[in-house]
């Protein structure tokens, strides 16, 4: 499988894979590099739409969406299917130059498709967890965040890979039926980065 390393444009991404598209190759990856590079995503979304067939995988996803400068609460690997990504990996990142805190973990919500931190999953849904996986299944936040830092951080990418399973299932289930945005409709924060975005796009158009 070869694997295309994002790019800061549409034109250059689209020069870099043109010969594994030509060699109609059947998988491809891109290495998203820890970021959200939008451009090589509207690259992808032409690509397979060209090439249905071909399996995309995005390397190096991280948790949340860094768009237009500012960080948004929308994870960014839920919403890979809609630039045409069928699989993606998260992130591998080095230490932390400061001490990591339980404060500063960020946990995955399926029931908005957002991504947050103790103190603002509190502000939101209390002390309830969303969840029903294995990881969460009969505590509430208190029991999830108990122990040392490293375990709920551990737990922490359990619980993420449990419940993005499950609604990567939804959503793959909703491609089938052509009905992937009304799904995204129904998430909260994936429907406001895709209503941010199309708000984006028709300015870009204007000027």
């Amino acid at each position: 499988m070869p694997v295309i390393r994002a790019t800061e444009t549409q034109r250059e991404f689209e020069l870099f894979s043109a010969p594994a598209i030509k060699s109609r190759i059947r998988l491809l990856g891109v290495d998203m590099r820890g970021g959200f590079h939008y451009h090589t995503l509207r690259a992808v979304e032409k690509i397979k739409k060209k090439n249905p067939d071909a399996w995309i995988h995005a390397f190096q996803i991280p948790p949340k969406i860094r768009f237009a400068r500012h960080m948004l609460s929308s994870s960014q690997g839920m919403l890979m299917p809609y630039f045409g990504v069928d699989s993606y990996s998260r992130w591998v990142v080095p230490p932390p130059p400061v001490p990591l805190t339980k404060d500063k973990i960020n946990v995955f919500d399926k029931s908005g498709w957002g991504v947050f931190k103790r103190k603002e999953w509190t502000g939101l849904h209390g002390k309830k967890l969303t969840c029903t996986c294995p990881m969460c299944k009969g505590q509430n936040l208190d029991g999830f965040y108990i122990g040392k830092v490293l375990t709920v951080l551990s737990r922490s990418k359990v619980h993420d890979h449990y419940a993005q399973q499950d609604e990567l299932k939804k959503a793959s289930e909703s491609i089938r039926k052509h009905q992937y945005g009304r799904l995204i409709k129904t998430k909260k924060y994936a429907n406001m980065f895709v209503s941010e975005l199309k708000n984006r796009l028709s300015l870009e158009k204007k000027f």
